[in-house]
C-alpha cells in the first residue's frame, strides 16, 4: 500500500473510463427531443458534490466544432479540480495524514 501511486483529483478527472466512447474523459454526446441533431457536452462533478455541465449544440455549431468547444469547455473544468489527492475510504485518508506528517519530519 505505501508503494502504491494516489491519484490527484486532477488525475482521477482525467482518467478515460472503459465505457467512454468520446476518447476524452467527461465529454459525451447527447441527443434529446430538443436537440434532435445532438449536441455534446462536457462536465465534471467536484468532491463537494457541485456540478457543472455545458453544452455544445451540432445544429448551432456543427459536429465537429460542437465537439472541440466540449473539449475545450472540460479543460477549462479541469483547471478548477483541487490538486490534491483524491482518497476515498477513511483508512487511505488516515494513512496519507501519516505519510504527510512524516514527509514533513525529514
Amino acid at each position: 500500500l505505501a508503494k502504491a501511486k494516489i491519484l490527484t483529483h486532477r488525475e482521477f478527472h482525467q482518467q478515460r473510463r472503459s465505457n467512454n466512447r468520446s476518447g476524452v474523459p467527461g465529454v459525451h454526446f447527447l441527443k434529446t427531443p430538443r436537440q434532435p441533431r445532438g449536441a455534446w457536452q462536457a462536465k465534471i462533478r467536484f468532491h463537494d458534490g457541485r456540478k457543472i455541465t455545458k453544452s455544445f449544440s451540432v445544429r448551432k455549431f456543427g459536429r465537429r466544432e460542437a465537439f472541440e468547444r466540449a473539449v475545450a469547455a472540460r479543460a477549462e473544468m479541469l483547471a478548477l479540480v483541487e490538486d490534491r489527492p483524491y482518497l476515498y475510504h477513511s483508512t487511505a485518508k488516515r494513512f496519507a495524514a501519516s505519510c504527510a506528517k512524516t514527509r514533513g519530519r525529514e
